[in-house]
């Protein structure tokens, strides 16, 4: 059942965004591994994902060099949450919770290349 107390196509789009920004500009240290650990716990409560990130992973199970399958999963941990199931309960929020506070800026697309402040109008 999904959580009603939140504003599900927010926090669904939030993760996208991130997922995005870690794609373009990856995270290092503390960013990756709050990501990282987002990832784990969410695909136990999403075990279909696992198909997703077992294309992005390496046969022993470790993250690829590639830095950018990361922000791939999440981008699509994120989408899977916005357009098949919602976020289930507050334990799955409280993942979310945790990523957009180890990720500081990044769900309003900060540290993407350029964002909406940096571009200038005609």
């Amino acid at each position: 059942m999904a959580l009603a107390t939140i504003d599900n196509w927010e926090y669904s789009r939030w993760v996208e965004v991130i997922g995005r920004s870690l794609r373009y500009n990856p995270a290092t240290g503390a960013e990756r591994t709050a990501a990282q650990t987002f990832v784990n716990a969410v695909l136990v409560k999403r075990p279909w994902l696992d198909v997703m990130y077992d294309a992005n992973t390496n046969n022993d199970g470790t993250q690829p060099d590639d830095v950018q399958a990361l922000g791939r999963i999440i981008f699509n941990i994120g989408r899977d949450m916005q357009q098949n199931i919602s976020i289930q309960d507050v334990t799955e929020k409280g993942y979310i919770d945790t990523l957009i506070a180890a990720t500081g800026n990044r769900r309003y697309g900060d540290q993407a290349n350029t964002i909406a402040a940096d571009v200038q109008q005609p």
